[in-house]
This record gives structure tokens, C-alpha cells and sequence, in this order.
């Protein structure tokens, strides 16, 4: 109950600051690099595709918000040994999958140059809704009758990671139309499971996005033009 209740929370908050005064929508696809620590040990990276709906608001020039609400894996995998005659482990891989639904709001301080691109960086809160937690393991060279494909659900994975969003990146305005590349580090302060490690997840994205209200006030500064000629 606790969990539904800060999810509409975030939802209710999102909405509120969306029709106050989001000046630019945005949608951002892309990949990430992943991998779980514990202790002295990580597995290896892996590469899961991540996207989110956001919005740029209350812009003042050299800075402004920007909130977005999206998918997010995070997880990891060991390369083991298995040998079907004696049963030990061997060119298996065990790959854990981690699903959340991540929402974020930074503080972007940006700079634009003459020829009309926006570099920015910026950080602020997240939090990571866990959807679902999955272990897949298969033999790296196929399909092997005596070690089958499997699947189970990962235990003990807690349900809310809390961290930061740090990024950084490239836009440029075209008309109403808006293209950027950012770049992103998600530290999270939470363990994934009880007992276990932390998570190091990067992201790359492509953003498209739409700006609100620009012809609107294209028309007003005209008409302020007019009036003091």
C-alpha cells in the first residue's frame, strides 16, 4: 500500500507541474551500460534499452527543470563453466534483469552558443519503481539438451531505489522542434537485494522533443513590437 501511495503521489506531482508550464515535451530512447557490485566482485556490463516521456519547465535563461518519468533495466551477468558429462558449469551464462519505472526531476544549468546549441548539465532526485526481477541462464552457444534455457524470478530485490540523476548533454531547436543527446550517471543509495550490492547504471539517449506555446508567444512579441513603434 505504501508503494501505490508514492506512486500516485509522483504521478499527481508530474501531472501538476505539466499543465503548469512544461514549455518543452520530450521522448529519449536509448541504451544503457549496467552491472551489479557486491563486495570486491561485479558482473559484467550488459546493454538493455531504456526510454522516458519528460518535460523542460519554468526556463530562466541559464537554467531550468527538467522532469521525466520512464523504463529503466538495470541488472547484470556471470560467464560460468559447464561440462554435461561430469555436470560441472560451462560457457554458462547467468543474466539477471531488473525492471523499474524510474522518475526524475534535475536542476539543468545550460549555456547556449551563437550558432543556437544548448549544452547543459544538470542533477537532481530519482526513484526506481521495481516492476519485475528475472535470472535467465543458457549455454553461450546455443541450445543445449542438457542444460535447458531457464528462467526465474530473483528474490529479495527491494521494491524502491533512491538516488540522483546526473547529466549532461547537447540540444538544438528546429522551429518548434527539438533534438539533444544526453548523456546520464544514476547513482542509487539503496541496495538492490537485502544483504547484496549496488547497481552502476549509465545511459545514452536520443531526445526528440516538441516545444508548447511558441507561436503563441511569437504573436505576442510582435504585438508588443507594434505597439511601441
Amino acid at each position: 500500500m505504501k508503494n501505490k501511495s508514492c506512486v500516485w503521489l509522483v504521478c499527481a506531482l508530474l501531472c501538476i507541474a505539466t499543465v503548469g508550464k512544461a514549455q518543452v515535451v520530450t521522448l529519449e530512447n536509448g541504451v544503457g551500460i549496467t552491472s551489479l557490485r557486491a563486495g570486491d566482485g561485479s558482473t559484467d556490463n550488459v546493454y538493455p534499452y531504456h526510454m522516458s516521456l519528460g518535460y523542460q519547465y519554468l526556463d530562466k535563461g541559464w537554467f531550468n527543470l527538467s522532469s521525466n518519468i520512464g523504463y529503466l533495466r538495470k541488472g547484470g551477468q556471470i560467464k560460468a563453466v559447464y561440462n554435461p558429462i561430469s555436470g560441472d558449469l560451462s560457457n554458462v551464462i547467468f543474466k539477471s534483469k531488473l525492471h523499474y519505472l524510474t522518475v526524475n526531476t534535475t536542476f539543468d544549468v545550460k549555456k547556449t552558443s551563437p550558432d543556437g546549441y544548448t549544452f547543459f548539465v544538470g542533477v537532481g532526485p530519482r526513484i526506481d519503481f521495481k516492476l519485475k526481477a528475472t535470472e535467465e541462464s543458457y549455454v553461450e552457444s546455443g541450445n543445449d539438451p542438457d542444460y535447458p534455457a531457464q528462467k526465474s524470478t530473483i528474490k529479495g530485490v527491494h521494491p524502491l531505489q533512491f538516488g540522483l540523476k546526473c547529466v549532461g548533454g547537447i540540444r538544438k531547436d528546429f522551429g518548434n522542434m527539438q533534438l539533444g543527446i544526453n548523456i546520464a550517471y544514476l547513482p542509487t543509495f539503496t541496495r538492490v537485494i537485502s544483504g547484496g550490492g549496488h547497481d552502476r547504471t549509465f545511459t545514452f539517449g536520443l531526445s526528440l522533443g516538441y516545444r508548447l506555446g511558441s507561436n503563441k508567444e511569437k504573436a505576442e512579441t510582435i504585438r508588443s513590437v507594434r505597439r511601441h513603434k
